[in-house]
């Protein structure tokens, strides 16, 4: 080819340095170009865009890895490989990319409803991938086992390209409370 680029995503979102070049980089890159079916694009099956596709883990890991990446690492329920403070599970499940940062995914706020204040968050939920569960929880303590379900109130706002929007909230009357997602398989 003429060109070649490179790009590591996870040092450089940006794309402002090439390491193609690198020395380093030349498995990985005759990798890629053996993948390339003459010149006509890749040479893998396509897929739909992740909000739709797939609706389980396993088949969501294989669609987000990449050339040079360890699946079993990088995309484990646990990891959070684009350093956006979302581990995989809440990705998956939240319908955004495991390895492209996603820095208002989950947004926090008090909010006024009917003359009262509401502790909320308010996040996406793909409700076709029903292998993995996000609730809220609520503590006025954050002392291990002091988070609970109860008294939590989640509502689905909207629903787009296939996303639900949802909030949930907790009264913030009545001293200290605190609101978190829990996800689980």
């Amino acid at each position: 080819p003429e060109l070649v680029e490179l790009y590591d995503y996870r040092d450089d979102p940006g794309e402002t340095i090439n390491i193609a070049g690198n020395p380093g980089q030349t498995a990985l890159v005759a990798e890629l170009s053996a993948m390339l079916a003459g010149g006509f694009g890749w040479n893998t099956t396509a897929v739909a865009p992740p909000v739709d596709y797939p609706v389980a883990y396993g088949p969501w890991q294989d669609a987000h890895t990449n050339p040079g990446m360890n699946p079993m690492v990088d995309l484990d329920p646990l990891a959070d490989p684009d350093g956006d403070f979302l581990l995989n599970l809440f990705e998956y499940k939240m319908g955004s990319h495991p390895l492209v940062p996603d820095p208002g995914t989950i947004q926090s706020g008090v909010e006024e409803d009917g003359g009262s204040d509401y502790l909320a968050l308010f996040y996406s939920s793909v409700p076709t991938r029903n292998d993995v569960t996000i609730d809220a929880e609520k503590s006025t303590s954050l002392l291990p086992g002091s988070f609970s379900g109860t008294g939590v109130e989640t509502t689905t706002t909207s629903t787009t390209a296939g996303k639900d929007a949802r909030r949930s909230r907790i009264p913030a009357e009545g001293g200290r409370g605190f609101l978190r997602l829990k996800a689980e398989f």
